[in-house]
């Protein structure tokens, strides 16, 4: 029995995972054999694990003056491009712990304005280590990595290096034997199953009463009402009049530091923002559901028609929705937040 009509409404997105998109143009990344490293690692890697809800791509960028749509893959095939950025990493060595990474999500996109444009990677991880009580999870880790520029395409391969880097270094930094000793088992069988948006999660962000106060620099930050960011931050908005087609609200995190780029969202304690390229969007929940409504991160059209469309807007009658509708021409999208791998599912 479903939860709400929202819950409705999510379950269409099984559909959409397994529509083969038409592809008209593509392009390629490729991963660099030197990127990911990391200082006096503890680890190796005995196992890539692919969990993605889309195995297919990894995202939608943007190619040529006109700024055409074209799907994003890796060059070679996950598990190789994958393995390439890891490579410093998968020799078996007798003082390093072994562990297997699962990959929950990786993900590129691009936001234009009339000016710049931004390129965004998103990365989530979990580690699990073989232990002598079973299989433990010993770090979920999250990275989001930005960029901008008169033309980032090129500089998707770059950033999710970067992500990789920063998601190694956070295990890094957790591995010992005293974490490992008071960690649950989990069967080996359950790293391949992807996880979805209406599972049951008992994550902090859905299970405290108070928001911690900060920015979070990504997904599992979020996810766990951590933000690795609460003190001397302040949030800028600035509203950008460039044309109705690229006008945006620049939001920037600020801190004694200096701006704080690679951002995936903040809390005011009272709300949650999520960023999407420049901007940031209020989250909103509803029974367990994380969503909101922002700009369309793709805008690739396709000829998927899924039976029952009509029951998508129709069900958007309670009370939280009735501020926000839009027609199936917007720019804007309603988005729900799979609390289990970050995915973005759109609701349009």
């Amino acid at each position: 029995m479903f939860r709400s009509p929202f819950a409705k409404i999510c379950l269409l997105h099984s559909l959409l995972l397994w529509f083969a998109i038409p592809v008209s143009s593509q392009t390629f990344i490729s991963l660099s054999d030197k990127r990911a490293a990391i200082k006096n690692p503890k680890f190796y890697i005995s196992e890539i694990i692919d969990a993605r809800s889309n195995k297919e791509i990894v995202g939608i960028v943007q190619r040529g003056i006109n700024n055409k749509p074209v799907i994003a893959q890796l060059k070679s095939g996950f598990q190789d491009e994958v393995r390439k950025c890891l490579t410093e990493f998968l020799q078996p060595k007798t003082d390093r712990s072994p562990l297997i990474i699962r990959v929950l999500k990786l993900n590129v996109f691009e936001r234009t304005l009339l000016t710049s444009e931004t390129a965004i990677a998103e990365l989530v991880v979990e580690f699990f280590k073989n232990t002598d009580w079973g299989l433990i999870l010993v770090k979920s880790a999250g990275s989001t990595i930005m960029s901008n520029g008169l033309d980032v395409t090129r500089s998707h391969g770059r950033n999710i290096e970067l992500c990789f880097a920063d998601c190694l270094s956070q295990v890094n930094t957790v591995l010992s034997e005293q974490l490992l000793a008071s960690a649950s088992t989990i069967a080996y069988k359950e790293l391949f199953k992807t996880p979805d948006v209406l599972d049951k999660y008992e994550y902090p962000i859905v299970d405290d009463t108070l928001l911690v106060k900060g920015v979070y620099k990504n997904f599992i930050e979020f996810r766990d009402n951590a933000p690795g960011i609460t003190s001397d931050f302040s949030i800028k908005e600035k509203a950008n009049y460039t044309g109705a087609a690229y006008d945006a609200t620049r939001g920037v995190v600020k801190t004694l530091d200096g701006k704080v780029s690679n951002v995936w969202g903040y809390s005011d304690e009272k709300r949650i923002f999520i960023k999407l390229g420049e901007e940031f969007f209020e989250v909103f929940e509803e029974d367990g559901i994380f969503w909101f409504e922002g700009y369309d991160i793709s805008d690739y059209k396709t000829n998927l028609s899924i039976p029952g469309k009509s029951l998508v807007m129709a069900a958007f009658t309670g009370y939280l929705f009735y501020q926000v509708q839009v027609g199936w021409n917007s720019r804007k999208v309603k988005y729900a937040i799979n609390l289990g791998n970050g995915d973005l599912i759109s609701l349009n």
